[in-house]
């Protein structure tokens, strides 16, 4: 993380955190709601398709283990996309106030989506949870991914 070098330095970062426009996506519940139902609807169909190609070919299964299995690959693939989804949730619903306490530039929840985009996801969770809960400590600075 950068400090500020100089007394001008922090006080245009300061400025820039009090007065920084809060940027609101245009995600909302029911955009968030859509997305988890057709993301459910393509697991059963695939799991249905996939069930039927087990018939004919003469294996046995389970249908729940197999929708099961079926959902946690999809969630893998779209897992960037799902904590995008939330992160774009928070920055939606949470107050100005919240929003505006965070004293690192880039914010906290705009620093989680560039993580997301630029790295895969273990790497990405790790550099948020210490973003998060390490560097996040009330300390004017620029914190870039």
């Amino acid at each position: 993380m950068e400090k500020p070098q100089n007394k001008y330095e922090l006080e245009a970062l300061i400025n820039y955190c009090v007065n920084r426009e809060i940027n609101r996506p245009k995600t909302n519940i029911i955009t968030a709601m859509k997305y988890i139902v057709v993301l459910e609807l393509a697991t059963l169909l695939i799991t249905y398709l996939v069930a039927k190609i087990l018939v004919f070919v003469g294996f046995s299964y389970n249908f729940t283990s197999l929708h099961f299995i079926i959902s946690v690959l999809l969630l893998l693939m779209f897992y960037k996309r799902f904590s995008i989804l939330f992160i774009e949730l928070y920055q939606h619903y949470a107050s100005e106030e919240k929003r505006r306490k965070c004293t690192l530039k880039p914010t906290c929840s705009e620093y989680s989506i560039m993580v997301l985009n630029k790295y895969g996801m273990v790497k990405a969770f790790k550099k948020i949870y210490i973003r998060l809960f390490i560097t996040c400590s009330g300390i004017y600075g620029i914190d870039k991914p």
